[in-house]
């Protein structure tokens, strides 16, 4: 996996047909989802990562190492003092991560931090399509 297609920043979704854009071509590229995303039925801002888009149409997917999530998870845990009236919050995992009821600019930091990690290949795993289905990785 090169970063060639990795872009220059996160991008901004301000509706889910954006969002659902981004996820595509991230999906075409075979690079990590990753973006700030505006979603009405949410409260605020949404700052989040996939990584089931790396594996599209190959051998093998890639997944954060074990140090990329506590990373990752460390970046959603400190943005949880500025989420918004009636957020929640869910932990960050080697395939997803993500953190709603943001302001869009503690939404775009948070995202730039998870982009330090997701989008730097060495806290990428391989993970065998195998492994994948049968949850063994």
């Amino acid at each position: 996996m090169s970063a060639k297609n990795i872009p220059s920043s996160v991008p901004v979704c301000s509706s889910i047909d954006e969002k659902n854009e981004e996820y595509q071509e991230a999906q075409n590229e075979q690079r990590p989802f990753l973006a700030v995303v505006d979603d009405d039925d949410l409260p605020g801002w949404q700052a989040i990562y996939v990584m089931d888009t790396t594996g599209e149409g190959r051998e093998n997917w890639y997944y954060l190492t074990d140090e990329g999530v506590e990373m990752v998870e460390k970046h959603r845990s400190s943005s949880e003092n500025h989420l918004e009236h009636d957020s929640w919050t869910a932990n960050c995992s080697d395939i997803r991560g993500e953190l709603h009821g943001l302001a869009k600019g503690d939404a775009e930091y948070l995202a730039d931090k998870f982009a330090e990690v997701v989008w730097d290949e060495d806290y990428w795993k391989k993970v065998t399509l195998r492994e994948v289905f049968q949850g063994n990785y």
